[in-house]
């Protein structure tokens, strides 16, 4: 890990690209976990609270998802993980060698990122209206 630095590459030139990719991969893997993990959750509240039988809830489960809310979600996600992925870079290069730049970095990174999420999410919302997916 140290010797890029003691032969004088400047190790964030080439990664920047890379956790920007990740980033934005990975969303879409975390979007279906917490659908899953969703889905999951409202089975246990389902059988075990409201008293549906497991055939019940796969049924409505089933009945109530269709392939337009999946792709707009892994759309949406793919678009977010950019914008989270840049916020982060584009602050946390830019941040000064201290802890007081770190927080002011991270801090500025989240309220950027938040912004331009619900900026996209707007975007979205209108285009999904305008094309009626």
């Amino acid at each position: 890990p140290e010797l890029p630095g003691l032969i004088g590459v400047v190790i964030w030139k080439w990664q920047r690209p890379s956790n920007v990719r990740l980033v934005t991969l990975m969303m879409p893997l975390l979007t279906v976990f917490a659908n899953l993990a969703g889905i999951v959750g409202g089975l246990l509240i389902g059988v075990g609270m409201l008293d549906l039988t497991l055939q019940e809830y796969w049924n409505q489960t089933i009945e109530a998802l269709n392939f337009r809310h999946c792709a707009a979600g892994f759309m949406k996600s793919f678009v977010f993980g950019i914008i989270v992925a840049v916020a982060g870079c584009y602050n946390g290069i830019r941040c000064a060698n201290n802890a007081a730049g770190v927080g002011q970095a991270a801090t500025t990174a989240v309220v950027s990122g938040i912004t331009a999420i619900v900026i996209a999410d707007a975007v979205f919302a209108v285009m999904f209206n305008i094309f009626n997916f």
